[in-house]
């Protein structure tokens, strides 16, 4: 069977992050949410002061007004509309049912290997689904759109649609991700990629709904950063037939995350199914989990508007090169084509000129990484200190902090390496030495080897 596996949060957001000149419904704590791949481990819902406590109801009011207006199918009968529709157009779940808050819970004991739900790709929003609607059919070959807009527009022209209806209703709003965000919680977020990553949507969700106009004029801006919010909250990476293409898969998009996984989502080629198999025990009245990816609490908090406790997963950061009109979207662990691009780009090309130009290279990034963590308006260990005494704070609240919270790690990982580097470019050091000294830096080896084609050696023989 080929593999389906949840959308890879990095490749959401290909447009965002990168080096350049100048990625579930219903949200509940800050370390998870009650839809596809998030669950609530550490669920912290206390709102915390009162000017929070009404800037959060209000956005919580709106995008309820919102929600009634795009899906008018009451919420209590949504549950028994959605398992009818799925059931009717070939899909089958065992052992499983639709808790109030839209996740999917056990009810009885599943063993290891249990068939949780399975559906004909028919019932998968791929590429066939899309080309099937005027459409999404005329604005998938637009360059204004990418898969998860594609598919947040498929929603959006699909809503009243019987064929789809029931299943877009089911879909609840997410108003803790940084698009719904009030001003206040977005101070929070100064200095953090997660701004200049919300701009960055902004801009293009504003100039993709000036093109979508024409084609659904009853839609509304708000109702289409909903739609995306969703289409990005839902979808799986989905790889058949060596094609990758993000997909809606319905009823599989209730699961909720953990780390450990749970359950997971593979194609039969044989049956032209979509399975959700157990691949551990789940006891009766427990959720339905899989593994969402592991990525840094900024992706997290960005796109799918939860983050996660202790999460140090690959941490990211943004760093600005004023005097070169350019940015950089590195990573902690230096593993990424990113990174490595970066370094080139301020080079110039992909090997470095001389000691003093590398020497240079690396003082720009360590300049860039000191007034990157200017920018934010608190310490890292103050937000440590905030993060401690978390029942003062509400959930955004916490997730602002955790999401910054990264990026200074990030930042101070990478200027311990680039100093380590510096040093290495200025004084010399045995290759035995470096490897020892940076043995967590996968992209170590490439470097060894790029210094030593400089003609002043920096890497000793002995």
């Amino acid at each position: 069977m080929a593999d389906v596996g949840s959308v890879d949060a990095n490749r959401q957001f290909e447009d965002t992050l990168k080096l350049s000149s100048a990625l579930k419904s219903a949200p509940g704590g800050p370390d998870g949410h009650t839809d596809k791949n998030m669950s609530l481990s550490h669920g912290i819902s206390r709102l915390g002061t009162s000017t929070f406590l009404f800037s959060s109801a209000i956005a919580f009011i709106f995008a309820f007004a919102i929600h009634i207006r795009m899906f008018p199918i009451s919420s209590v009968d949504r549950p028994t509309q959605f398992l009818q529709w799925f059931v009717e157009h070939g899909g089958i779940h065992n052992g499983v049912a639709i808790n109030l808050d839209s996740s999917i819970v056990a009810i009885h004991d599943l063993p290891v290997g249990h068939e949780v739900s399975s559906i004909p790709i028919s019932m998968v929003v791929n590429h066939d689904a899309i080309m099937e609607n005027n459409v999404t059919k005329l604005l998938s070959i637009s360059d204004h759109f990418d898969d998860i807009s594609i598919l947040a527009v498929f929603l959006a022209a699909n809503r009243q649609n019987p064929d789809w209806a029931p299943y877009i209703a089911m879909m609840q709003t997410v108003t803790s991700i940084p698009l719904f965000y009030n001003d206040d919680e977005l101070d929070l977020l100064k200095g953090s990629v997660v701004v200049d990553m919300l701009n960055d949507l902004q801009t293009k969700l504003n100039l993709q709904f000036a093109h979508l106009t024409p084609h659904l004029p009853d839609l509304t801006i708000d109702e289409y950063k909903v739609f995306w919010s969703l289409a990005a909250f839902r979808a799986f990476g989905m790889h058949v037939d060596d094609k990758w293409e993000s997909v809606l898969i319905p009823l599989f998009d209730m699961a909720t995350h953990d780390p450990k996984g749970g359950c997971e989502v593979r194609y039969d080629a044989s049956s032209n199914r979509v399975i959700l198999k157990a691949t551990l025990p789940v006891k009766s009245g427990m959720g339905i989990t899989t593994l969402f990816q592991n990525v840094s609490n900024s992706l997290l908090l960005f796109s799918y508007g939860f983050t996660l406790e202790n999460n140090d997963q690959d941490v990211c950061c943004r760093i600005h090169f004023e005097a070169k009109n350019m940015v950089c979207d590195l990573h902690a662990s230096m593993s990424d084509e990113v990174t490595h691009a970066c370094m080139a780009a301020l080079r110039g090309g992909e090997k470095a000129e001389s000691i003093a130009a590398e020497s240079a290279i690396m003082e720009d990034m360590i300049y860039a990484i000191q007034n990157a963590r200017k920018a934010f308006s608190s310490t890292l260990e103050e937000d440590d200190t905030l993060l401690a005494r978390q029942s003062d704070l509400s959930v955004n609240q916490i997730n602002a902090i955790r999401a910054r919270r990264s990026d200074k790690i990030c930042l101070n990982e990478l200027e311990t390496l680039f100093s380590g580097i510096l040093e290495i470019v200025h004084d010399g050091m045995s290759e035995e030495a470096i490897l020892e000294r940076f043995n967590s830096w996968p992209g170590v080896g490439e470097y060894i080897s790029m210094l030593n084609t400089l003609k002043d050696t920096v890497v000793d023989d002995d």
